[in-house]
């Protein structure tokens, strides 16, 4: 599970690339603790994309093993 929705990062995103707004604006705005957080999203946009923010979930495979037989 992540902390922060796809949609928030996103938003928060678009935000600091529109200008005008910092790091620590954003952050007391969106109730973001780390300003961190916001760096390496805005950094990860620009070079990959906003797309790229949205976190992939993957499935994980369960192996049942066959049941015993009663005799």
């Amino acid at each position: 599970m992540t902390k922060y929705s796809n949609e928030l990062k996103a938003k928060v995103v678009s935000e600091y690339l529109k200008g005008g707004i910092g790091y620590r604006e954003l952050s007391v705005r969106y109730g973001i603790p780390s300003r961190a957080n916001i760096r390496t999203w805005v950094n990860q946009a620009r070079t990959h994309g906003i797309e790229s923010l949205k976190v992939q979930t993957t499935t994980r495979l369960r192996i049942r093993r066959p049941l015993k037989t009663l005799t």
